[in-house]
């Protein structure tokens, strides 16, 4: 069987302030030098255009704008934990999962009161793709009686 499944769970910013452009930070837990790709045209990915994610001191600022070129995908299991951090670097929540991709975003150019951390077993197709599903980016694959295990913990520090 050939699969892809992922989650969508999206967090408020407990002190959202729509007068301001900071929303806050993702620290994440991973490698010190990422890099992430964007979805293109018809909503498929460009994995062949890779930008490296800048963070400021280890920490990802969210802001009005981050997202404006929609979400952020981070493949090859870069990163595991991703915890939500307020503008005053507060903990928000946790997020840990062993999704070989997670895509960051919030709705492109609004004043949304609320982010997404996605864990993904698959992708969407990439830009031009024309094969079959089973070779699809980042497909998963059970042959008759395996068993797929994958999941997702969030925590509540604030």
């Amino acid at each position: 069987m050939h699969f892809q499944i992922g989650a969508h769970p999206a967090f408020f910013y407990p002190k959202f302030d729509a007068s301001t452009n900071e929303r806050g930070f993702f620290k994440l837990g991973g490698k010190q030098q990422m890099e992430y790709i964007l979805i293109g045209e018809k909503g498929c990915a460009v994995p062949k255009t890779r930008y490296p994610l800048y963070l400021t001191e280890g920490l990802l600022p969210i802001t009005t704008e981050t997202f404006n070129r929609d979400a952020l995908i981070l493949e090859n299991a870069q990163v595991n934990e991703v915890t939500l951090l307020s503008p005053l670097q507060e903990p928000i929540l946790k997020m840990t999962f062993d999704a070989p991709v997670v895509g960051l975003w919030s709705p492109p150019s609004k004043n949304a009161p609320f982010v997404c951390i996605e864990p993904w077993y698959g992708r969407c197709d990439r830009v031009g793709f024309t094969g079959e599903f089973k070779d699809r980016d980042w497909m998963q694959h059970l042959s008759p009686s395996e068993i797929f295990h994958g999941g997702y913990v969030i925590e509540i520090l604030d």
